[in-house]
């Protein structure tokens, strides 16, 4: 959890700026491994790994302003409001200790004062081969 809150005073102007944030994950892994003996070779040992992550992240951003000298916090006027919601489960798979990969998803919901409510939807892969020299 992290909480920011600055507050800006120029003149009779305030402005107050607050950032709230949530982020949490849970993960699950297995390991295992295929030995395979190969005659007039180096006996070929592939460790194989899968790992499960699953991410829930909240954001809050909010800014007040006054223009006029004020008593409390609820004579201030919103300016900005926003928040973002995003929900991602990500699989990672190591084929040996030269291939890995993954694949993950995140819906991300965004709530906006000025332009709504949207979602996104970011799906993607990626595959990393290690080539030594």
């Amino acid at each position: 959890y992290n909480y920011e809150n600055d507050i800006l005073i120029e003149g009779a102007t305030t402005e107050r700026f607050t950032t709230k944030e949530i982020k949490s994950s849970i993960e699950f892994s297995r390991s295992k491994g295929i030995y395979i003996p190969m005659p007039f070779f180096r006996d070929l040992d592939i460790t194989n790994k899968i790992s499960f992550t699953a991410n829930v992240n909240y954001t809050m951003n909010e800014k007040l302003v006054a223009y006029d000298k004020v008593e409390s916090i609820e004579d201030m006027t919103i300016d900005k409001f926003d928040t973002k919601l995003t929900i991602g489960p990500k699989i990672n798979y190591h084929f040996s200790q030269w291939v890995t990969g993954n694949i993950f998803y995140n819906k991300i919901i965004i709530n906006n004062l000025e332009t709504g409510a949207s979602t996104e939807d970011d799906i993607g892969f990626n595959i990393t081969i290690q080539i030594r020299g």
